[in-house]
């Protein structure tokens, strides 16, 4: 795993580790609802979940054929274009530009959200993230984030009564 998995992957624990143990103290049921307890329970033991089977996952050895060819491929590719170096350093300055800049659409789209509500913001975001740093189309973006909308609504504000705004 790189540096900045096991950083971020470090970080979101701690998040989930914190709001695991404060929501130990929120009835998780309240007779016939859900208790204040519940969403942060449900979230928290999910990332931790995610976090645990994505380290398992890093931890596996993945030496395949396949990955191997790929490998081989890059490098014969980088070793005929010759300027290998300010290749990377041009890739390396456009991913630091492109993550500082996504901090700071993330920073107002936060703070619109006291504004404008929770949906508008998350959307924009979500498209953001899989147009531009996944690298899906605008189409496909655009669609998976309206099925990921209808399914935040449908779960949050229909069923659990939570205002989304």
């Amino acid at each position: 795993m790189k540096t900045s998995e096991i950083v971020l992957l470090t970080g979101i624990s701690i998040f989930a580790g914190v709001l695991l143990f404060n929501s130990l103290d929120m009835p998780f049921s309240s007779g016939m609802t859900f208790g204040p307890g519940f969403v942060p329970l449900i979230v928290a033991g999910a990332l931790l979940l995610t976090i645990a089977m994505k380290v398992l996952h890093g931890l596996t050895p993945r030496t395949s054929a396949g990955a191997q060819v790929e490998m081989n491929d890059s490098e014969d590719r980088v070793a005929s274009t010759g300027d290998a170096a300010p290749q990377r350093a041009r890739s390396h300055l456009h991913a630091g530009l492109g993550i500082v800049g996504l901090m700071g659409v993330m920073a107002l789209a936060i703070a619109s959200m006291g504004y404008i509500g929770v949906m508008t913001p998350l959307a924009l975001l979500m498209i953001l993230v899989s147009w531009y740093f996944a690298g899906h189309s605008l189409i496909r973006s655009i669609g998976v984030t309206l099925l990921v909308m209808l399914a935040i609504y449908g779960v949050f504000a229909l069923w659990l009564r939570i205002p989304l705004h």
